[in-house]
């Protein structure tokens, strides 16, 4: 599939099997946005770009899909990888915005279809009802559960709370080895506080942490700080790593390994052969 590939993605689109539209993007001087597609535009097109830092993001993939669109696009697809505003689902106080719905609403005038991988649902139960195109949603429990499988020997993967159990109980059945889920309380962004079954039976065992998402880093920190074992690997999907997430993990691991949804420094975990270009080619 043709693919305006956004940087920081050269490799996966690679390794995907995206074949790149050549284009550009560059900021004028008081930051305002250009983009020039170069090559001859197709009738299907796909855009790849995660949406971290999606108010950066989001304006430059309006520009480029209307843009494909006034070229010739009749279909186009966004692939992101990992897909941003999916926090505020709901009015939590009276005035606040549904980012999630918005975000959903804008995409869904400029995109035809949109695929992501393991987005982090919490009342939301479908994209379906934050989207009006049709949505393919992908899984990586199966790329974290070959790491695990070469890497670690004897794994207990442990999972820091509930939202986290569908990655965990996955990977754990992948594997055959053996899951416990903590228990969190939150009283903030950066406030939780971590309760862990007694480990004992597993003495012996290599633990590891799972979640989709690494954002300020603190439900795993002292999930870890509860779990107190001396090998520890934290496996993540997503690679946020806001503020000084990533610092903060590297005191408690120093075995941190996340997939290329995000690019960071931590990516040790392909995503490209769940995102292999056919797969997405419309008919």
């Amino acid at each position: 599939m043709y693919t305006v590939v956004f940087k920081g993605h050269e490799q996966l689109a690679s390794d995907a099997g995206f074949i790149p539209l050549a284009w550009t993007y560059r900021q004028f001087p008081d930051q305002e946005s250009y983009v020039r597609i170069i090559d001859p535009v197709p009738k299907k097109v796909a855009i790849l770009c995660s949406l971290n830092n999606p108010d950066t993001k989001i304006f430059p993939v309006i520009m480029v899909a209307q843009t494909l669109r006034r070229l010739g696009a009749e279909h186009i697809t966004l692939i992101a990888p990992y897909f941003g505003y999916l926090r505020q689902d709901l009015e939590f106080s009276p005035g606040e915005a549904i980012s999630a719905e918005i975000f959903g609403q804008l995409i869904s005038q400029y995109i035809d279809h949109m695929v992501t991988i393991d987005p982090h649902l919490h009342r939301i139960h479908s994209f379906d009802e934050i989207l009006t195109i049709p949505s393919t949603v992908m899984r990586a429990d199966t790329r974290l559960a070959n790491y695990v499988k070469t890497h670690i020997v004897n794994p207990l993967i442990i999972g820091p709370d509930g939202e986290s159990l569908q990655w965990v109980e996955r990977i754990a059945k992948q594997l055959n080895a053996p899951y416990i889920i903590a228990h969190k309380t939150r009283t903030g962004d950066k406030n939780v506080t971590i309760t862990i079954d007694d480990l004992s039976p597993y003495t012996g065992c290599n633990v590891v942490l799972v979640d989709d998402v690494i954002s300020t880093g603190h439900t795993l920190y002292q999930t870890a700080k509860a779990v107190q074992h001396p090998n520890l690997t934290i496996l993540a999907v997503h690679a946020v790593f806001a503020d000084d997430a990533y610092a903060l993990l590297r005191s408690v691991s120093s075995h941190i390994v996340t997939t290329d949804t995000i690019v960071h420094v931590t990516n040790g975990i392909s995503v490209a052969p769940i995102l292999k270009a056919d797969r997405h080619t419309p008919p």
